[in-house]
């Protein structure tokens, strides 16, 4: 079975410069911070829990609505010190008391400088970009071998939106390990 904390990273530049991100974070919900297009949490009931990304991906439960989650307020997780905030929420209705002791985490950080973080990966970022780490929490999966999604669409315009090119690396010497990125 797969653990119910489940972490991805990506970076993202923030424009024009992390001070406007901390200036969203302390106007938005997290839906709409993170773009009307975060629309679920998807589970699947998967036997091949080693090639995650293999098709089919298993048996699909019904999806988690993000639009349907209580979000905890803001102001309550906001970091002037490390220009971040932390987006918690869970189901509204959880008839299956899946989210029981749980949550669905959203950390969202600025970086005005080039640095490696403290905590694990620690991969290397740049200035004026921003992280989004996305955590399941104590959530109970609802199969024995449950893999998690996230439906996730970015909006923009222009030639800076970023293209669809999926990425396999083993990529930093000091935390060696296998990263799957879409750019």
């Amino acid at each position: 079975m797969r653990g119910s904390v489940e972490c991805s990273w990506g970076w993202g530049h923030c424009a024009p410069s992390p001070l406007l991100l901390w200036t969203l974070l302390l106007f938005a919900a997290p839906f709409g911070l993170l773009g009307e297009k975060t629309r679920q949490l998807l589970e699947f009931d998967s036997t091949n829990v080693s090639d995650t990304v293999a098709k089919p991906l298993g048996r699909p439960y019904p999806p988690y609505s993000l639009a349907d989650f209580s979000w905890n307020n803001i102001t309550d997780s906001l970091d002037p010190a490390t220009l971040s905030a932390t987006f918690q929420g869970h189901p509204m209705n959880d008839p299956t008391r899946t989210f029981a002791n749980g949550s669905l985490a959203f950390r969202v950080q600025a970086f005005s400088r080039s640095s490696r973080p403290a905590q694990p990966p620690r991969l290397l970022h740049t200035a004026d970009t921003c992280q989004l780490e996305v955590a399941l929490v104590g959530a109970s999966p609802r199969g024995n071998r449950s893999l998690f999604g996230l439906e996730v669409a970015t909006l923009g315009q222009g030639p800076d939106c970023p293209s669809m090119q999926e990425q396999h690396s083993i990529d930093d010497e000091y935390a060696p390990a296998v990263f799957q990125r879409r750019d």
